[in-house]
């Protein structure tokens, strides 16, 4: 029995036929029931891993078959260990109200992580860290154990100053907000067009001044401050800003010197702002000024800038310049805070190193006027920023579904 096994293994070595090249293709189309498109994915899988790589298929919510190759050990479901327990009776790892982190990418060093990592700690917080992928036009929560998970809307915390990820594009969610409205795209001086818009039918309709809720601006581009291009035309339109200011406080009685506040037309974070009360400011820039304008937010050039109506901040917190912001959900007040600064003046930019926020709370929903009280009363003062608030809500809608790449 045992010469005859040992010379039934020599034929079949003598036999033997080594599959390559298109052969592969032929021997995989038969095993998928002559498929040829299937035998041809089956056979570049084959050619992808060699002869020491394993080939396996799997069932997906994709209507379409697909090749995925993936270099090293991956394991299904993670690393056991008992560090990881965290309920003891169970046997199970389980987090509290959690930070969740998403990943498009590999973690392959804690120092990509580490500000998270310093912020949950600091927090008293656990961390969970889940993967990201993009399959096809979707993004989705990947889980090998429990099913990947597929959103049919995305929240986005991120203003895409830096532009827009290539992992966002042409994605078929809803995204929320919409790419059009970061600020890759968006401009300030549209909003404020839109605004402007709103508020003159606003006052037409109620019978009253637009300019006591709309402060004056205007746009500038193709400026340089590293270069000095565009300083004098930038002065000339701060200038006349200034003039129109001046008719505006000398017809209302405001002892006041009017200014103007000069900020990069992209982007957030506080940066590329100056106040300015005279077109020379800006002529005789030195340069820290300069290099303070030229950058904003991800260290992007600026090359537009919007001049807006500066507007006295007349709130005051344990007696600390304070502006209010308010929020809303759909067109409803329901509070917001104040941004306060102990060191900044009332005509300067308050969103600043340094600032802190105080909570604005409603006592009542201020949604009507409390027509016996004075206009300075606190909910009279709510009220107006209710108001201000729903007009701008409504410019912004309208400078979205004006902008919006479908619209175009």
């Amino acid at each position: 029995m045992k010469k005859s096994k040992i010379q039934k293994s020599e034929g079949l070595e003598k036999n033997k036929i080594v599959v390559t090249g298109d052969m592969i293709d032929q021997v995989a189309t038969i095993s998928t029931n002559n498929d040829p498109e299937l035998g041809k994915l089956v056979g570049d899988a084959f050619r992808s891993v060699g002869n020491t790589g394993i080939v396996m298929m799997e069932t997906s919510a994709d209507p379409e078959c697909s090749l995925q190759v993936v270099e090293g050990v991956q394991c299904n479901m993670g690393l056991t260990n008992s560090h990881f327990i965290t309920n003891q009776k169970n046997k199970t790892a389980e987090l509290d109200n959690p930070l969740v982190l998403l990943v498009e990418s590999p973690v392959e060093s804690i120092r990509q992580i580490q500000s998270v990592l310093e912020y949950v700690i600091k927090n008293n917080k656990s961390l969970l860290i889940e993967p990201l992928k993009r399959i096809k036009n979707r993004l989705v929560l990947e889980n090998k154990t429990l099913g990947n998970f597929d959103a049919c809307a995305i929240l986005l915390n991120n203003d895409l100053s830096a532009g827009i990820p290539d992992v966002l594009k042409n994605i078929e969610q809803n995204l929320i907000p919409p790419l059009h409205a970061g600020w890759s795209s968006r401009r300030k001086s549209q909003h404020f067009k839109a605004y402007d818009e709103v508020v003159k039918s606003f006052a037409e309709f109620i019978k009253v001044d637009p300019w006591l809720i709309n402060p004056y601006f205007d746009h500038a581009s193709g400026i340089d401050f590293h270069a000095r291009q565009g300083e004098d035309e930038l002065a000339i339109k701060v200038e006349q800003i200034l003039n129109k200011i001046q008719s505006k406080y000398k017809e209302y009685k405001i002892e006041h010197e009017p200014f103007v506040i000069v900020k990069a037309d992209a982007g957030t974070y506080g940066m590329g702002i100056m106040t300015v009360k005279h077109g020379d400011e800006l002529r005789n820039l030195n340069r820290k000024s300069r290099n303070k304008m030229s950058v904003v937010k991800e260290g992007l050039e600026v090359s537009e800038v919007i001049i807006q109506e500066g507007v006295y901040s007349e709130e005051c917190i344990n007696e600390a310049v304070a502006e209010p912001v308010v929020y809303m959900i759909d067109h409803f007040v329901i509070g917001g805070f104040y941004r306060v600064h102990t060191t900044r003046g009332k005509d300067e930019n308050l969103n600043a190193p340094g600032m802190h926020f105080v909570p604005l709370a409603f006592e009542t929903s201020c949604s009507t006027p409390e027509i016996d009280e004075s206009p300075l009363s606190t909910p009279n003062r709510f009220y107006a920023y209710g108001v201000i608030a729903r007009l701008a809500l409504l410019a912004a809608s309208i400078e979205l579904e004006t902008h919006d790449p479908i619209n175009q």
